[in-house]
């Protein structure tokens, strides 16, 4: 049964559908999943997959949610006009004060004491953020192809001096894996033997380094995640690189990655619903039976 609720944040009204599960008693405690926007669409995601799985989770006694965030969806209130002045916004942590606050509300509301935080993209960063700065108690992730990119921009028009440009790992992990605009420059069979030989010890140029770092301690704190990556262009090995270096040294058992080849951000190329179904009702049945 799905229900439209509202919780008032800074004068305006937040829009959240509720999946209530049959067995539902709120007074009782439980464990509930919290979708925020998938990426730039309203809450019931790509091709409603966020529905979809609201609906597999509340079928399975999961109260769920899906909430938009103020200024998308249904939800009024104000966006920048630039698709990425309003990324980067998201990547500050802007979203983190509603978004958390709306969490909040809703386990007062119906007594949810464990959370779990599900979505592409966005609802990652607000997750992580959130539970670095104690504004909610965070139980697992399901981290659909999650950004670790402090701001939008090449590594062509940053402003680097001539030796960071010549002595930048990932500038040339970039060319050698034929994603750099310089890629043409240099033959591939040429990139083919160099690329091996290139590795980074640090992280990429533009990574978020606090978000990473926040989520290098809550990794440690042995609480699940489920990373569902797109294999694809150079945000794969971006990712890749960023999570091989931040679980560097820490247990990261609990971590969960997989990768989906022949889809993209949005994982509408492919039809790769059934592969992350299926990964996620797995993860779940393993840590939340």
């Amino acid at each position: 049964m799905r229900h439209i609720l509202s919780v008032e944040i800074d004068g305006n009204p937040v829009i959240i559908t509720f999946h209530q599960p049959k067995t539902f008693e709120p007074s009782r405690a439980s464990t509930g999943i919290f979708f925020s926007n998938f990426g730039w669409v309203p809450r019931d995601g790509q091709g409603s997959f966020g529905s979809v799985l609201a609906d597999d989770f509340a079928a399975a006694g999961f109260p769920a949610f899906r909430i938009d965030m103020p200024g998308m969806g249904d939800s009024p209130g104000s966006v920048p006009d630039l698709a990425e002045d309003f990324g980067n916004g998201v990547r500050r942590g802007e979203q983190v004060p509603a978004f958390s606050a709306a969490i909040c509300d809703l386990m007062t509301r119906y007594a949810i004491k464990r959370v779990i935080v599900a979505g592409i993209c966005a609802p990652f960063i607000n997750a992580v953020f959130s539970w670095g700065e104690k504004r909610i108690p965070l139980h697992g992730i399901i981290a659909l192809d999650p950004d670790f990119i402090c701001e939008t921009r090449s590594d062509e028009k940053a402003n680097l001096s001539f030796p960071q440009k010549i002595f930048s790992g990932w500038r040339w992990t970039r060319i050698l894996s034929g994603y750099s605009a310089k890629s043409r420059y240099v033959p591939s069979i040429i990139r083919r033997i160099l690329n091996p030989m290139v590795r980074l010890h640090d992280y990429p140029d533009n990574t978020n380094v606090p978000l990473v770092r926040i989520w290098r301690d809550f990794v440690s704190n042995g609480t699940p995640v489920l990373m569902i990556c797109a294999k694809f262009e150079i945000q794969h090995l971006y990712i890749k690189q960023v999570i091989k270096i931040a679980l560097r040294g820490i247990d990261k058992s609990r971590v969960h990655v997989i990768e989906i080849p022949g889809t993209d951000h949005t994982f509408m190329l492919g039809n790769p619903m059934p592969i992350i179904l299926k990964e996620v009702y797995r993860w779940r049945d393993r840590y939340f039976p």
